[in-house]
């Protein structure tokens, strides 16, 4: 039984710790006995880790962590967070507004690897049976980001190496956020505004024509309001003014991925 003191969030935060501990564990070949003698933790403590009902404490840290807006692993022991480094390598996400061609790099790259392409929205609208209009009509943006949340974790417990083609929002859910830095080699597809606009109409979304005005300055509140975020990719390209066969080679240069 979780916690019923917590935010629902926090719970759902220790759930994944717990069930994180239990998959390292395993991953060693371990029992409980062993780890406890190891570590120097109880077996009974490492079953509540691992059954989602860690020490608050742990929740304690985490809003530190979100007070100083700061990721927890900076507080922790660089080995705590290596643990999944061979993993992450070989998971790429393409972060960047609409327009940035994320989904069209995406599916390039993928077959120039071999391996699995992802697209976070397309998984949403099929898991969920809606498009995104009536996702966000049905149950908000606050709905939006928990299936947004739930794709991104299956994407991670499906593949050991992908490129995911990320929603051009998911910086605006710090948790979600975290998640994909920690589990992802990540790259900012960068444009100029204009040009972001220009790709979304050549799309066949007319929309920004009829108010090509509010549109350009909205895309470029936007923009704004999410570099800072954006900017904690470890590699950032820019494709304004180059074809894709240029913004490609220069992503497969980049990508330090190791051998599935």
């Amino acid at each position: 039984m979780l916690h019923k003191s917590i935010a629902p969030s926090d719970q759902v935060y220790l759930q994944r710790l717990g069930e994180e501990v239990r998959k390292a564990r395993r991953g060693q070949r371990m029992n409980r006995k062993s780890l406890a003698a190891r570590s120097g933790v109880s077996e009974r403590y490492l079953a509540q880790l691992e059954s989602g009902r860690g020490n608050i404490s742990i929740v304690r840290l985490r809003h530190i962590a979100q007070a100083l807006d700061c990721p927890i692993s900076s507080l922790l022991d660089r080995d705590i967070t290596a643990t999944r480094g061979h993993d992450r390598k070989n998971r790429i996400a393409l972060i960047g507004l609409r327009g940035a061609g994320k989904s069209t790099l995406g599916r390039l790259i993928a077959d120039e690897l071999g391996i699995a392409f992802a697209e976070l929205t397309e998984r949403i609208e099929r898991s969920s049976g809606l498009d995104l209009s009536d996702i966000f009509n049905l149950y908000g943006a606050e709905g939006y980001r928990r299936l947004e949340q739930r794709e991104l974790l299956s994407v991670i417990d499906e593949y050991d190496a992908c490129v995911l083609a990320s929603a051009g929002g998911i910086s605006e859910n710090n948790e979600t956020f975290e998640l994909l830095l920690a589990n992802f080699e990540t790259i900012w597809l960068t444009a100029t505004p204009q040009e972001h606009l220009d790709r979304v109409v050549a799309q066949g979304d007319t929309r920004p024509i009829d108010g090509h005005h509010e549109a350009l300055l909205e895309l470029k509140a936007i923009m704004g309001n999410r570099a800072r975020d954006y900017a904690r990719a470890e590699h950032i390209i820019d494709t304004a003014g180059r074809s894709v066969n240029e913004v490609m080679q220069q992503l497969l240069d980049r990508l330090p991925l190791n051998s599935p």
